[in-house]
């Protein structure tokens, strides 16, 4: 059992100190590895197992942490996948709880940055994916909760971060760290109406895999069983999608046009289990992201698309509830009383699980 005392200084020289049981945080037979943060200079240094940032606020504190399945010692030098976790401080518990799971490959850096305008906070981070590719990702927290803001993979990725940019600016090249904007074969400038990072026009590389919605998900950590109860589709979800007559898309599962009803019926009440049965829980968040992604670039989008999201998390919540060990219901449940507190599924939870 690993156990620790967080610490938390304050700006006002205040400090708060919370006895945490890294058990509640840390799965089963996995351990904590070190955090590599990128400077100001761009070196890379070791902040240690876990670090405190401010993404939610000024004063957050959210912990940041990653961790890998535990192996044999000499194993432990072999490729393997790694999880990115951030944990959200919850003063009615008086603990630290997950709030968003992202899995992939070992992790090179991460750092934070921040636009000026808007006054965000993002986390980017930069990791491979187990197939000779190096993947570029940021996270904000938007509509109270982490999102994934922009994704680009290309054979290696350097950037560099303009102290002297008018807002949140991201050089990124395949050759060499850009030292200015002419030397980036991308640039990635937040877009706060759109809430993603967007490519500038005279971006000029075209082996780079680019996308301003990234298809990554927070990670299911349990799911043992499904939930029965068919997912109700809000009104202003269904009228956010076309009439034309569907068929399977050719970038996914899912109908083309989106169909919020028999769609979200296959996500929750035969992806879910198949997933749970097989253990590719990984894979299913994975899809689930995707499809959610989807349905924004096809219109669904704030209130609408929370409500989708919602009842996925209600449908996790549901059957983890039901399982052997139904310890992380609580936290999907939170999940979808953030996104829509009328959900009905989740509403109903409420009696049977403390989220």
């Amino acid at each position: 059992m690993i156990w620790g005392v967080l610490f938390l200084i304050g700006t006002f020289g205040r400090v708060w100190a919370q006895d945490t049981s890294l058990d509640e945080l840390l799965p089963a037979d996995h351990l904590l590895e070190d955090i590599p943060w990128l400077d100001d200079e761009g070196k890379v240094e070791i902040k240690g197992l876990f670090t405190f940032e401010n993404i939610r606020s000024v004063d957050s504190k959210d912990l940041i942490m990653v961790y890998r399945q535990a192996t044999a010692v000499g194993d432990m030098d072999q490729p393997h996948s790694q999880t990115l976790a951030i944990c959200f401080y919850n003063p009615t518990q008086k603990k630290y709880e997950k709030a968003f799971l992202d899995e992939g490959g070992a992790i090179q850096w991460m750092r934070t940055i921040t636009d000026s305008a808007s006054k965000k906070e993002f986390l980017v981070v930069e990791r491979s994916d187990l197939n000779g590719h190096q993947v570029l990702k940021a996270y904000a927290y938007l509509n109270d909760d982490i999102q994934p803001v922009l994704a680009a993979q290309a054979a290696q990725i350097f950037a560099d971060f303009p102290s002297d940019a008018a807002g949140a600016e991201i050089l990124c090249s395949s050759r060499s760290a850009p030292q200015k904007v002419e030397d980036a074969e991308h640039v990635y400038t937040w877009n706060d109406k759109k809430s993603i990072f967007v490519d500038a026009p005279s971006s000029t590389a075209s082996d780079w895999t680019v996308g301003a919605t990234p298809t990554v998900e927070a990670v299911a950590q349990a799911m043992p069983t499904a939930s029965s109860e068919a997912p109700s589709v809000p009104a202003t979800v269904a009228a956010a999608v076309s009439t034309v007559p569907s068929a399977k898309s050719s970038a996914g599962w899912w109908s083309e046009p989106i169909q919020p009803e028999s769609d979200l019926a296959q996500l929750e009440n035969q992806m879910v289990p198949d997933a749970v049965r097989s253990g590719q829980i990984a894979p299913l968040g994975k899809k689930a992201n995707a499809f959610f992604a989807a349905a924004r670039s096809q219109g669904i989008t704030g209130s609408a698309l929370a409500k989708m999201r919602a009842g996925y998390y209600a449908a996790v919540a549901s059957a983890v509830a039901g399982s052997k060990d139904p310890k992380d219901a609580g936290y999907y449940l939170n999940l979808a009383l953030k996104l829509d507190p009328t959900n009905a599924q989740a509403v109903a939870l409420k009696s049977q699980i403390k989220p």
